[in-house]
């Protein structure tokens, strides 16, 4: 007879969307310190300039990150976030998404090249190529790309509200006048 071993639950990869939702309640939290409103003003360029910037900027690279390894990067214990909140002088920011934008970017022009280069790595890629595998059902979408795709909606331009009549030459009446 065979002694069945119990067996141990496999971890949960996040997804991108479970990525998404942690890093907001994280900047919700730490930043806006619980204030829903300004939070709910900002949250539609906080998605954009420092949610999902980091993967267009992998995207237009070619190369992926687990969702694990992509949450760890911005708000793991030294990722992006909250070196941010640990160094920054958050008491003089004047408007919060445009300065996280800036950490995020200036952290990707100083540590870029050890990002790409461990996106790329075997290891990375062993990871990813694992993932898919032990996947059941239908493939999983690259998650960097996922979230680039993502970024490029929210990218695009609304049209201009019209303004009233053009301010052009006036039609004169029919009879001269």
């Amino acid at each position: 007879m065979r002694i069945k071993r119990p067996s141990l639950p496999r971890q949960k990869q996040p997804t991108p969307e479970d990525v998404r939702d942690a890093v907001l309640v994280v900047i919700e939290r730490q930043f806006y310190a619980g204030q829903r409103v300004p939070f709910l003003k900002d949250r539609s360029r906080l998605l954009q300039w420092v949610v999902l910037w980091p993967a267009t900027w992998l995207d237009e690279r070619g190369v992926t990150i687990s969702p694990a390894r992509y949450q760890d990067l911005l708000i793991g214990s030294n990722g992006i976030l909250i070196e941010a909140l640990r160094h920054g002088a958050t008491g003089e920011i004047g408007y919060l998404p445009g300065w996280l934008r800036k950490c995020v970017q200036s952290h990707f022009e100083v540590h870029g090249e050890r990002i790409y280069e461990d996106a790329k790595s075997v290891r990375s890629i062993a990871d990813h190529v694992l993932l898919q595998v032990g996947r059941t059902g239908p493939a999983l979408v690259d998650p960097v790309r996922q979230m680039a795709q993502a970024a490029r909606l929210l990218s695009v331009p609304r049209p201009k509200a019209r303004r009233g009549p053009s301010s052009g030459p006036v039609q004169g009446d029919l009879f001269g006048g």
